[in-house]
């Protein structure tokens, strides 16, 4: 009986130690994937310029440019005229080159495609790189990783939920409410809504029992959020264990919630870097070297 208390005892003082490892690790991970992530938000002009959180996005560097990178099914119900970039004096219409891909009309609730071109893509200015700079820090893309791809067991998701991200009252400044969350991958992958195994990833979740990284502390799962505004966030994988700065990669870009099958689903980083490819071409075509213009590529 002796042996058995002790033999407990020591496996209960493991499970906390790599418990709290989890909590720092977690802690450390969130503070370097928020200076990745701005928050994009409107003023909503019936509400009083009421601040109202509507996507994530992501800001990269990719061949000595600058770029933050979002879904483009965001600019179905929002003007990119609109749009502020938090914690900044960024605006997509002035301080931006880009080019909006909208996807047909959609909403949660119906099929998507997965495999069709989701996003909006935009080159900050330098006075743009300068205004994003005081707040955020871009995550540098290499080229290897066209070639190079990593599999991870789980990913993290670091976003900014709508229904958490809607200021109370103008009277009262406006703090953006983040969520991160670990994902384990769906290796069975998806047979339907044309989705691509080379474009695409699928990451299981459930709002009821998801690992949402702060109830840590409290040794528990808890209730996530809808996940109405993580469209555009990272999807970031975390190679190594125990962390060190530093030690995290960018896999992919946040698209769709699939609420029946429990599936978040995304655009790998080799996609992502086609798609930064595409819109420099066209930009360098279109001599917009230090002028602001955006266009829109509609697929409907």
């Amino acid at each position: 009986m002796a042996t058995l208390k002790r033999w407990s005892s020591k496996l209960l003082d493991t499970i906390s130690r790599r418990l709290q490892s989890q909590i720092e690790l977690d802690d450390m991970i969130q503070g370097c994937l928020a200076s990745h992530t701005p928050l994009l938000f409107i003023k909503n002009r019936k509400k009083k310029n009421r601040v109202e959180g509507i996507a994530s996005s992501i800001y990269v560097s990719y061949l000595g440019n600058r770029y933050i990178i979002t879904a483009g099914h965001t600019f179905l119900k929002h003007d990119y005229k609109d749009i502020y970039l938090h914690a900044t004096d960024v605006l997509l219409k002035s301080d931006c080159s880009g080019i909006i891909f909208l996807p047909k009309e959609e909403t949660i609730k119906t099929d998507c495609d997965y495999h069709e071109m989701d996003y909006g893509i935009f080159k900050l200015s330098a006075e743009g790189i300068d205004k994003m700079e005081k707040f955020y820090r871009p995550f540098p893309i290499s080229t290897d990783v066209k070639e190079h791809k990593i599999f991870s067991f789980e990913y993290f998701v670091f976003g900014y939920p709508s229904s958490q991200n809607t200021q109370s009252s103008t009277r009262k400044s406006f703090v953006a409410t983040y969520l991160t969350l670990r994902l384990p991958t769906h290796f069975q992958g998806v047979s339907s809504n044309n989705f691509n195994v080379n474009s695409n990833i699928a990451l299981r979740f459930t709002i009821d029992n998801c690992i949402r990284t702060k109830n840590f502390n409290r040794r528990s799962f808890g209730r996530a959020p809808r996940p109405n505004g993580l469209s555009g966030c990272g999807i970031w994988s975390i190679p190594s264990y125990p962390y060190s700065p530093g030690d995290y990669s960018l896999q992919g870009m946040l698209t769709h919630y699939d609420d029946k099958r429990g599936l978040l689903i995304g655009f790998v980083i080799q996609d992502m870097v086609s798609m930064i490819e595409i819109v420099e071409t066209k930009l360098t075509s279109m001599g917009n070297a230090g002028k602001s213009n955006i266009l829109i590529s509609v697929l409907n």
